[in-house]
């Protein structure tokens, strides 16, 4: 494209920030009869941040072929878009100051295989600190609570020759 008059060729290094993000994660899975038990932690080194550790882990139990229940459990970090940080253009809103997102979930899940039908209901708790607006502010924290039901089913179709009829709500 071309360049308007005015612009600079090259950007100048006091205009440039260089951050270096490191990581590790590790799991484990376990399986005992009805019982499979997962646990991770992940290791985030951000330059500007510094360190972060979340656990992740789950639960799940098989009452039968067509049952089975989890639990989960989970936290993560994420870091302020470099555009919310310093800006891209004139006018655009940048904070140099903006804390990292930090949010955490449990979720409750219970799962059903009929026949033709898989129920799959869920009830979760999620819980945000610092959380990042859109204007580049932190805007304190949020709790969300739900409840959500899904279905999927999968039927013969009556017409020979049709593939079989796929839904999910």
């Amino acid at each position: 494209y071309t360049i308007q008059p005015g612009t600079l060729a090259e950007m100048p290094r006091n205009n440039i920030v260089d951050t270096t993000d490191k990581g590790v994660y590790v799991q484990g899975i376990w399986n005992k009869d009805k019982w499979r038990i997962n646990a991770g932690v992940r290791y985030d080194n951000n330059s500007l941040y510094g360190g972060t550790v979340n656990p992740r882990a789950s639960a799940i139990f098989k009452f039968s072929d067509d049952a089975t229940v989890k639990v989960l459990y989970g936290e993560a970090f994420q870091e302020p878009a470099p555009l919310q940080l310093f800006g891209g253009w004139n006018g655009r809103a940048a904070n140099p100051d903006l804390k990292p997102e930090e949010a955490s979930n449990l979720e409750f899940i219970f799962m059903y295989q009929g026949a033709y039908i898989l129920h799959d209901i869920s009830v979760f708790r999620a819980k945000y600190k610092n959380v990042i607006k859109e204007e580049a502010e932190n805007a304190g924290s949020r709790n969300i609570t739900g409840l959500e039901y899904r279905v999927r089913f999968n039927i013969k179709n009556v017409f020979l020759g049709l593939p079989d009829i796929d839904g999910y709500f």
